[in-house]
């Protein structure tokens, strides 16, 4: 009952966060979810996952951006790494239509993926006062006034084509927008293995955005759903029907309170099912439950040079706090159950020393930087005799360097961390945001 009720005040804050405040999300089916998850969450995944997180001006900077580039890639152990990378190019043909390309190359709870979409938008009744998309390459905006299109994302395999429709309207300082996307939308046609969709897998995806300027507050919010689907999969392990269902939703609050002093916060989360019901009993039927919760608050100031005027830019003083929750619990029809149960919460502070430099339009500095903080861990495997319990420290420090544009166009850092609870080499991060 108190797991119950945990869950429920979880999922309650994602939806409530939802609804008045993030990024767009990414939900569509892709089919690597029938699979198992195909990397291990160790002990010091998320506290890896936290030091490696772009900082918040940078966050804030590449959701702007009309023609970016930017990755983060860090060492999570010998044969691993967490990689995030985006590419997205929007571009004018009109004062009427534009089309944009988004590579994402990222993970969720389920696989590691990698997304190439294309997006064609008509625009009417922008706002006034705008320039004329036709005048706008390498800054075009998000779609504004009332728009529509249309969107794809497109692979060599015909059988995996995702096919949508776009419909929103925004103003200068505010939007709304509905994606519905039809994954897979030729797979019962042109699938090599007589796999059927009984029931068709769609997701609507519904984002908001708000800005306050007089307030230096900004606000985005998403929620996107992966409406139940059944495929049927007659040749695998002598038939085969997977079921699948999926809710996420997010929010994001940036404000800047007096200049200076940026604040932000961001708070996702998930809930979702998958069952396995094999029609020949040659594996045990499988339901899997997950639901998840990640929050993170961040805080950037600036700070008087240290180095005084021989710098070339002020110092910084960063710092966030990081919380996570994942339960997903696997039940089987020969009574074995796989139970993972993560609760984790992290504080980092950092700090960043401007140094001179002698090349013109760029700002460096040296930064260090210290996360700490407790997880709570259960995961239970029988098939592996796996039977962890427990709660332990986990802390970690870095150094680094960084180097950025003076014109924000763009940012680069190396850095390499320690574990401090359990001395060791803690992996190397690097991230690049390139806005052209």
């Amino acid at each position: 009952m108190a797991m119950a009720r945990r869950r429920g005040l979880g999922l309650g804050f994602a939806l409530l966060t939802a609804l008045c405040g993030a990024r767009v999300g990414r939900a569509e089916f892709r089919g690597d979810e029938l699979e198992p998850r195909g990397f291990e969450y160790h002990d010091e995944y998320f506290i890896s996952y936290l030091s490696f997180r772009p900082r918040l001006s940078y966050r804030w900077q590449w959701r702007d951006a009309a023609i970016g580039y930017a990755t983060t890639v860090g060492s999570l152990r010998a044969t691993e790494f967490y990689l995030d990378q985006r590419v997205r190019l929007r571009i004018p043909f009109s004062d009427e239509l534009t089309g944009e390309y988004r590579l994402i190359q990222t993970e969720d709870y389920d696989a590691r993926y990698t997304r190439n979409e294309v997006e064609v938008v008509v625009r009417a009744f922008r706002p006034a006062r705008l320039a004329p998309l036709s005048q706008t390459l390498g800054f075009t905006p998000m779609p504004d006034g009332l728009f529509f299109g249309a969107t794809a994302e497109l692979q060599a395999a015909k059988e995996f084509v995702d096919v949508g429709g776009v419909l929103g309207y925004a103003t200068a300082n505010s939007g709304i927008r509905l994606d519905v996307v039809r994954p897979d939308v030729l797979y019962n046609e042109k699938n090599d293995e007589n796999g059927e969709f009984t029931e068709a897998p769609t997701t609507v995806r519904l984002s908001a955005r708000s800005d306050l300027p007089e307030s230096m507050v900004r606000v985005r919010a998403w929620a996107s759903y992966d409406l139940p689907l059944q495929l049927s999969l007659p040749q695998r392990d002598g038939g085969l029907v997977f079921r699948y269902r999926q809710f996420t939703a997010g929010g994001a609050v940036f404000w800047e309170p007096w200049q200076g002093f940026r604040v932000d916060l961001e708070v996702q989360g998930e809930a979702s099912r998958k069952t396995w019901d094999y029609a020949s009993g040659a594996q045990p039927n499988r339901d899997l439950r997950r639901s998840a919760l990640l929050g993170v608050a961040q805080f950037e100031l600036d700070a008087e040079p240290f180095l005084g005027a021989r710098a070339s830019r002020g110092d910084l003083l960063f710092g966030s706090i990081f919380y996570h929750w994942l339960d997903e619990q696997v039940g089987r029809s020969d009574g074995v159950e796989i139970e993972l149960r993560r609760s984790e919460a992290y504080a980092e502070l950092g700090y960043l020393l401007a140094l001179p430099t002698p090349l013109p339009g760029w700002e460096g500095g040296a930064r260090a930087a210290t996360q700490i903080g407790m997880l709570s861990e259960r995961d239970v495997r029988p098939d592996d005799a796996k039977h962890t319990v427990g709660e332990k420290l986990l802390a970690k420090v870095g150094i680094g360097l960084e180097a950025n544009s003076r014109g924000g166009r763009a940012g680069f850092l190396v850095q390499a961390t320690i574990r401090v609870d359990d001395p060791s080499f803690g992996g190397a991060n690097a991230q690049v945001i390139l806005r052209f």
